[in-house]
């Protein structure tokens, strides 16, 4: 089976050996890459004799140009490789980075009015039960990870780890439920480079399957604050990352 083309028109999306996204940049900058690496970026019809071919350089000039960069990072397991995804902004074209398998950096012209449903696509987020109280619980961050790594193979240690921590023993129970049916932990960051400052805002989110949402704010010291959340509430706050 042939591989598929590294552009495709339709979907508008480019697939760079990831390998050559450095040569490719190179070229957008004005700089030769090596001859090997120019050969490659042709064959792959990357670059033609007018220099990147027009999609490619479209994309890569909001890549490198943007008023807004948001990044995506989503783990599955403690032991496991990030996912990553990269989303660039710039006036009214959007464009989101990832990358495909270990080999290829994929990017792809998106609709910058739905770029929270594009993350929120990225993340996997979807409506999910909610948690019937919302009150929060501070907790020292090293602890919440030793009861994460003893969870699935010892509770009574993870429930000691958290009890030597201070936390109460309804949120002890929260916790390990919580723990206990993790899919996924994620973080969106967003940095803003329009308006002549800098604005950054993150937010991360435990995605619990049926024991629902859970924010994780940052309060310093080593400690972080867990509130439960809904999925309404995670969509309006990924949108509002968003200038």
């Amino acid at each position: 089976m042939s591989p598929p083309p590294a552009i495709d028109h339709h979907l508008e999306t480019v697939s760079i050996p990831r390998r050559l996204v450095s040569p490719l940049l190179a070229v957008h900058a004005g700089t030769a890459p090596s001859a090997a690496e120019l050969r490659d970026l042709r064959a792959g019809g990357l670059v033609g004799a007018a220099g990147l071919h027009p999609l490619v350089r479209s994309l890569v000039e909001v890549m490198t140009d943007p008023s807004l960069v948001v990044t995506v990072e989503t783990k599955l397991s403690r032991s496991s490789p990030p996912l990553l995804a990269t989303f660039w902004r710039h006036a009214d074209v959007a464009v989101v980075g990832s990358r495909s398998g270990r080999r290829n950096f994929d990017l792809a012209r998106i609709d910058p009015h739905l770029l929270p449903f594009h993350i929120a696509q990225f993340v996997g987020l979807v409506p999910r039960p909610q948690p019937r109280f919302d009150d929060s619980v501070q907790i020292l961050e090293s602890a919440l990870a030793q009861a994460e790594q003893h969870v699935a193979t010892d509770p009574v240690a993870a429930d000691a780890a958290l009890a030597a921590a201070g936390v109460p023993p309804v949120w002890i129970d929260r916790l390990l439920a919580a723990l206990t049916l993790r899919r996924s932990t994620w973080v969106v960051e967003s940095l803003w480079l329009g308006g002549g400052g800098r604005d950054e805002s993150r937010l991360c989110v435990l995605d619990s399957g049926f024991a629902g949402y859970w924010r994780m704010g940052n309060t310093g010291q080593g400690r972080i604050t867990v509130s439960p959340t809904g999925f309404d509430d995670v969509l309006e706050r990924i949108a509002a990352l968003l200038p």
